[in-house]
């Protein structure tokens, strides 16, 4: 785990200001909406561009992340401490079309490409220092994007019914880990591996043993 980490965090240290700054001409604050700020942004081609995000400054990229050679548009709409929030656009026809993650409401978190494999990732750290976590592979459909695998680490609960009273027990100390397959097309996909063990056996081999399964056979 202290490895992906590493990565991560080399990866969201490479997203200086700087780097944004050849875009902020075309970028204007228009209006606010409860904690966000409702941004125009001009595009290369000329598009009016219209999202929110809580970034004073935020950062926009054009980069492939469709696989076809063309840049298309990437947009970072909040940093958090570990979790970076993206909009993301296809450019198809002279136009930036936005990517719908299936199954998922919310930008895209901490995504990464995998141009071998032709798939988008992204994973979203949900405490426990990465224990907690979700990390979805998708493959593109025109612009939307479809989950083709997905592992979530949850804290481990037990359900018990008794009569009328239905008891639900979390226990802190253990993780419950499931791995589903979406390539049947079903929605809630089908479960192919589970794994529950304490927390302090989490160990960095041992979500490199995680990814691995979440990998297989792909």
């Amino acid at each position: 785990m202290k490895r992906f980490m590493l990565c991560l965090l080399v990866f969201l240290l490479a997203l200086t200001p700087s780097m944004a700054e050849d875009n902020m001409e075309s970028l204007q604050v228009v209006g606010v909406s409860g904690d966000e700020f409702i941004w125009r942004f001009q595009a290369d081609n000329g598009q009016i561009i219209y999202f929110t995000s809580r970034e004073a400054e935020p950062f926009i990229q054009y980069q492939d992340i469709n696989f076809d050679g063309i840049p298309d548009l990437t947009i970072l709409t909040t940093r958090g401490a570990s979790n970076f929030f993206y909009k993301l656009f296809v450019f198809s026809n002279n136009h930036y079309s936005p990517v719908r993650l299936m199954g998922y409401e919310g930008d895209a978190v901490n995504f990464q490409l995998h141009p071998k494999e032709k798939l988008l990732s992204t994973y979203a750290n949900n405490g426990y220092a990465g224990a907690l976590f979700e990390s979805t592979l998708y493959q593109w459909d025109g612009t939307d994007l479809y989950p083709v695998r997905k592992a979530t680490s949850e804290e481990y609960k037990e359900a018990s019914l008794n009569n009328a009273t239905y008891t639900l027990i979390t226990h802190l100390d253990q993780l419950h880990v499931t791995f589903r397959d979406y390539r049947d097309g079903s929605f809630n996909g089908v479960k192919y591996h589970e794994i529950i063990l304490s927390l302090e056996d989490v160990t960095a081999e041992t979500f490199d043993e995680w990814m691995e399964i979440l990998w297989q056979d792909l």
